[in-house]
């Protein structure tokens, strides 16, 4: 059967090639010769077999040869049929503008080919020159009524152009020729996006249901129905249209997405998760999705499974690793989040994320102690212990025990880590800390000597300014030179309270008492529940009466 098949194939082939060659070569628009001129038959033969090739090379998607052959060809002998395959060429890859600027000079050859007209009135079309695209289908709409490519595209002509009411009556012409019936659900599609665009939601509905009625397999219908009723608000219907438009195109990743995100927010997260997993594409953004599935359904384990895979297929994926903190969070397991976390910060050390970890696990109430000892534990088995590459671990150990209030922790890291500083900003500030510590125990020589310090660098942790003269002032002593310092900590912070408030308690002691009272108000109107500012400013309007 197979073989029949094929001669039955090559015999019409044949027969068709035949014909090609007696119509080229009586249409071929330079050789006008004798037939017993051999040379100009040369030429012909020559010029077919160029067309002739052009045109399988066209056929089988082979665009670039194609092309090449059309040059070839144009060269021997252009002609109606080289031309009209070099036309359709241009219009098979898109290339719009360039049949437009052609078809100036060649448009007449095709005066009663309807194909090439339709050809040349969409290539306008496409190509925004809509006046030439509308010249043409007029024409057409006048000469061929009944043809339901010159309709449709003389409609979406009237709906680019933005004449609608023109549009609806032109599609409802169309809906009323029988000769157009099979193509009544395009014309019923067509006017459904018009309505959409006069904001006429219920006839845009209806419209799109009629279309949808007549040809139940419209995969763009469906796909239109479900994006106007999610504009509408009918979230199920949109759900509906959704994967009826997938159950016939099978994939298309974008309405996947969309539809898997009103499943989500319709906390149908079992049809999600089947939507999901039919798409079949194994990336982290896919085991990550999984995962938040099985996260709102409380399925942590499952969930926890997926995160381990997102973050296997890639190990920088933050979104899962916070995930998978919230995870371990809410399974109650302290020690794997810890051994997790601590893991994060000394693979990637610098990364800002830590930051946002660490505040995480604060919110969650995550002990911290158990943090600092497995980050401790990391350290400390590291032989590049004192490594630069360590920096900003020892910098988070600092910082925890610091906030932990473990004052003498505190300052071996802060020590450690200063240490193996090259960074100016980073060596004030790490001496700020230090002379914290120290105004905290009451070791004021240490204090002052260390903020001192801290203030010798280029750039200058500002808080150390303000503490040092806060303890001036607090002293009563030396406070001129406060003043001095705690004016340089509000050239960088001029709103901050509590350098206002220093401000204000060094001009109360140095009797400038109405000047005092409008600074501590100043720094109330920035923080209002101050109770601090509050009693300072207080003492400042007792001093005053």
């Amino acid at each position: 059967m197979k073989v029949k098949f094929i001669l039955v194939f090559l015999y019409v082939s044949l027969f068709f090639s035949i014909m090609n060659i007696k119509c080229f070569l009586r249409n071929s628009a330079t050789l006008n010769v004798s037939s017993d001129d051999s040379g100009a038959i040369d030429i012909q033969s020559k010029s077919y077999e160029l067309y002739l090739k052009a045109e399988v090379l066209r056929n089988s998607k082979q665009v670039r040869s194609a092309a090449i052959v059309y040059q070839k060809l144009f060269y021997n002998s252009p002609s109606v049929y080289a031309n009209e395959g070099f036309i359709k060429l241009l219009y098979d890859i898109g290339q719009f503008n360039k049949i437009a600027d052609i078809s100036v000079k060649i448009k007449n050859l095709f005066k009663n080919n309807l194909q090439m007209q339709l050809v040349f009135a969409q290539s306008y079309l496409y190509a925004n020159k809509d006046k030439e695209a509308d010249s043409i289908f007029s024409t057409l709409a006048k000469d061929h009524p009944d043809n339901e490519h010159v309709a449709y595209h003389s409609a979406i002509l009237l709906l680019k152009s933005g004449k609608l009411k023109e549009a609806i009556d032109f599609l409802d012409k169309c809906l009323m020729n029988p000769s157009l019936i099979s193509k009544h659900f395009l014309f019923n599609f067509l006017k459904s996006k018009v309505y959409l665009q006069t904001k006429k939601f219920d006839l845009a509905l209806k419209c799109i249901e009629k279309s949808l009625a007549l040809y139940p397999k419209f995969d763009r219908g469906w796909l239109f129905k479900a994006l106007l009723s999610e504009q509408i608000g009918r979230v199920n219907d949109a759900i509906k249209g959704y994967k009826e438009y997938l159950g016939i195109v099978g994939s298309d990743s974008s309405v996947e997405k969309q539809l898997i995100h009103l499943l989500f927010m319709q906390q149908r997260f079992t049809e999600a998760s089947q939507v999901l997993k039919s798409m079949g594409v194994e990336t982290a953004a896919y085991y990550f999705d999984l995962a938040l599935i099985e996260w709102k359904k409380k399925n942590y384990s499952l969930s926890l499974t997926y995160i381990d895979k997102s973050l296997k297929k890639d190990s920088s994926f933050k979104k899962a690793k916070f995930m998978k903190i919230e995870l371990l969070f809410a399974m109650h397991n302290y020690n794997k989040l810890s051994d997790f976390v601590a893991d994060w910060i000394v693979k990637a050390p610098g990364d800002p994320a830590i930051i946002h970890t660490y505040k995480l696990l604060k919110r969650l109430n995550v002990p911290v102690s158990l943090l600092i000892k497995k980050l401790e534990n990391l350290v400390s088995s590291d032989k590049s212990e004192n490594s630069s590459e360590n920096i900003y671990v020892l910098l988070l150990i600092a910082d925890l025990v610091m906030e932990e209030k473990i004052y003498d922790k505190a300052e071996k890291y802060y020590k450690k880590t200063l240490s193996l500083a090259s960074d100016d900003k980073l060596k004030s500030k790490l001496l700020f800390q230090l002379g914290y510590i120290y105004f905290v125990q009451g070791k004021e020589s240490e204090m002052e000597k260390t903020l001192k310090k801290s203030m010798e660098f280029k750039e200058v942790h500002p808080s150390s300014y303000n503490l040092l003269a806060y303890h001036y002032a607090v002293k009563g002593k030396n406070l001129d030179y406060a003043l001095g310092l705690i004016k340089k900590g509000l050239s960088f912070s001029p709103d901050c309270s509590y350098y206002l408030d220093t401000q204000g308690i060094i001009l109360l002691k140095k009797g400038f008492v109405k000047k005092a009272i409008h600074i501590f108000e100043q720094a109330l109107n920035i923080m209002p529940n101050d109770k601090v500012v509050q009693k300072h400013l207080n003492m400042a309007r007792a001093a005053i009466r």
